[in-house]
């Protein structure tokens, strides 16, 4: 399975990180593509996330145990400290680096001159970042949580903000506003404003993860999170605003509105359902 792909300009055309082959370079000659596999030495780690830079034979690549991989050609150069966790993405423009961890989920932010970490600019993301660009020196990230994040200096705004993963199963929409409010097996509940074109309001269906649901038990699911985190349907009370959330281990949530979503004014269970 791959993990990613960069382009580049040089004797390379191409890299790629995945399960099978850990790292490969491709290369174009007389029409016909070769493929190389990169030398590690007696630093073998898989690695997950790579990026060239621009006019070079030279690329980095983020590890599973957090390091940054630094290449000359084929050749693993050295290995240095970047994140708790997996680095999950790269991203190398304008003389700087970006890469993001999945543990610490932090951004980092490197000059590509000395490959050396400028602490002062280290990012909070609320969410992994899993894919990262840099244009005219703002940093833009998409998250594991379904956000497109614009980055300049230490402000952050949400350009997109949508459900991380699985189906959208709930949706009603307010008879009193017209705003709509959707859950999915993300643990997320979103209030959107059709008017704005933005997500209003952000609840979470239970922020304490319960037992991960049993193989052939329960409702099937795209999402890696257990049942008490994922919710079915929802409906918006038609003259009060409550809004009723049925969540996949048998719990019924009654929220207080859409304006207060993460308050629950009551709960009920069903262990059968």
């Amino acid at each position: 399975m791959p993990f990613d792909a960069d382009t580049a300009e040089g004797e390379f055309a191409c890299g790629v990180t995945s399960s099978k082959y850990n790292l490969c370079l491709f290369s174009f000659s007389k029409g016909s593509l070769s493929k190389k596999k990169a030398l590690f030495g007696s630093n073998m780690v898989e690695m997950v996330a790579i990026q060239f830079l621009s006019g070079t034979d030279q690329f980095v690549t983020g590890a599973v145990d957090g390091r940054i991989g630094i290449w000359k050609g084929l050749k693993l150069s050295k290995l240095i400290p970047g994140h708790s966790g997996v680095v999950q993405s790269i991203g190398i423009s304008e003389g700087l680096m970006i890469t993001c961890g999945s543990k610490d989920k932090c951004l980092n932010v490197w000059k590509t001159s000395d490959m050396k970490m400028d602490p002062s600019l280290k990012i909070e993301l609320n969410g992994i970042g899993k894919s990262t660009d840099i244009y005219k020196g703002q940093f833009i990230v998409g998250t594991s949580n379904g956000k497109i994040i614009l980055i300049e200096g230490k402000k952050k705004k949400v350009l997109i903000n949508g459900h991380g993963f699985g189906e959208v199963w709930g949706l009603d929409i307010s008879a009193k506003t017209g705003k709509i409010v959707t859950t999915s097996d993300d643990n997320k509940i979103l209030v959107f404003d059709p008017e704005k074109n933005d997500v209003v309001n952000e609840g979470v269906i239970n922020a304490t993860p319960g037992p991960k649901r049993k193989v052939g038990k329960g409702a099937s699911t795209l999402s890696s999170m257990p049942p008490n985190q994922c919710a079915r349907a929802v409906a918006i009370h038609p003259l009060y605003e409550n809004i009723a959330i049925g969540v996949c281990d048998g719990e019924l949530q009654v929220r207080q509105s859409l304006e207060d979503i993460n308050k629950t004014i009551f709960k009920a269970k069903d262990s059968k359902e």
